[in-house]
């Protein structure tokens, strides 16, 4: 079974749900009907989260998301914003410096008023420009 990350976060929290897919992103990984403490997802979110993860999808195969980078994708903005450099960003973020300069290359408006989830990216918008990432 496929899972977004947005299904997974609203399951287990955020935390749990970055711990998990930094730990076993892009993996399809099977969740047992009960929770384990030694289990290998119990080392990852812990057991209460694992608990909560098999009352949900307990006895199925999950593919876990690998989308870290939706995570941090705002964050990545705001610190472009802020004018810090792109390789200092990524190292704070975690991610690969190409991503960061993919974001800041697709024309992120030098001052914005709002920015809002639509359809799984970011939309930043004022009164005089808009621009979708």
């Amino acid at each position: 079974m496929w899972i977004s990350i947005d299904e997974l976060i609203a399951m287990i929290g955020e935390d749990r749900a970055q711990a998990l897919s930094a730990a076993m992103g892009g993996k399809r990984i099977y969740v047992p009907a009960k929770p384990g403490k030694t289990h290998r997802l119990a080392a990852v979110i812990g057991f209460d989260g694992m608990a909560l993860l098999c009352v949900e999808c307990g006895g199925m195969s999950l593919a876990i998301p690998k989308s870290i980078r939706k995570l941090v994708k705002g964050k990545i903005i705001e610190l472009l914003h802020q004018g810090k450099s792109r390789e200092e960003i990524a190292r704070e973020c975690g991610v690969s410096s190409r991503y960061v300069w993919y974001l800041a290359s697709l024309g992120v408006p030098s001052s914005y008023q709002s920015v809002s989830e639509r359809g799984g990216g970011l939309v930043f918008s004022n009164s005089k420009e808009s621009c979708q990432c």
